[in-house]
């Protein structure tokens, strides 16, 4: 067996280990949904089932993607004024998020920093903005594109994750924003805090809006 074929097969070995890790995760998210579970139980639930804190970070992102939908009716009702920013904001409260099963992204990211705290993993809300096909130019005084996601710190080494939209039923689509690649992240995502870019050199917003948008998948 020459050596390039055992590098092969340890590589293939490797990701259907990963695979395999991340199928036992999913499954364990399942096995909850008929539990009724409060936060507290879930948290519980889930530290007695895992013990590595990436995986544990892996499941509450997996948990929300199945269990948290966009909630689009509040936000059309905050665009129209029928309900105050106040109210608005209240909704996007963890409890609530958990309670009534949806949210926008300030609620994911919010019930998503919420888990890992609890678990004793350090994690951030990142404010920012976001382009896509909508928009391919960021405009930091107006509020249609504003988006939330998170920071883990894994390993001594911070993440980026966007359970928003890692809710995706496709599963690639899915897995890539979990530990979403700096370089990945800037094509869409612009933090108003340029730390949180994770990038050696940080892009100023004019290089943002100047680089060309793509579908960062």
């Amino acid at each position: 067996m020459n050596r390039t074929f055992c590098i092969i097969i340890f590589i293939l070995s490797f990701i259907n280990f990963g695979f395999s890790q991340n199928e036992s995760i999913r499954s364990l998210v399942e096995k909850t949904n008929d539990l009724n579970l409060d936060m507290w139980e879930l948290t519980t639930f889930a530290e007695e089932n895992i013990k590595d804190k990436e995986q544990l970070a892996t499941f509450f992102y997996y948990w929300i993607g199945s269990n948290i939908k966009y909630d689009y009716k509040s936000l059309k009702e905050k665009d129209d004024g029928t309900i105050t920013l106040e109210e608005y904001s209240n909704r996007q409260d963890e409890f609530e998020v958990y309670k009534n099963r949806k949210g926008v992204c300030a609620g994911y990211a919010y019930l998503f920093k919420w888990f890992l705290d609890w678990v004793d993993i350090e994690t951030v809300v990142i404010i920012g903005h976001i382009r896509d096909d909508r928009n391919h130019y960021v405009e930091l005084s107006e509020n249609d594109f504003r988006h939330a996601w998170n920071a883990v710190k894994l390993n001594n080494k911070w993440l980026l994750v966007d359970s928003t939209w890692g809710t995706s039923n496709e599963e690639s689509e899915s897995e890539f924003y979990f530990d979403i690649k700096p370089e990945f992240s800037i094509i869409s995502h612009y933090p108003e805090n340029s730390e949180w870019q994770l990038l050696k050199e940080p892009l100023s917003l004019e290089e943002f809006n100047n680089s060309k948008f793509i579908k960062p998948i």
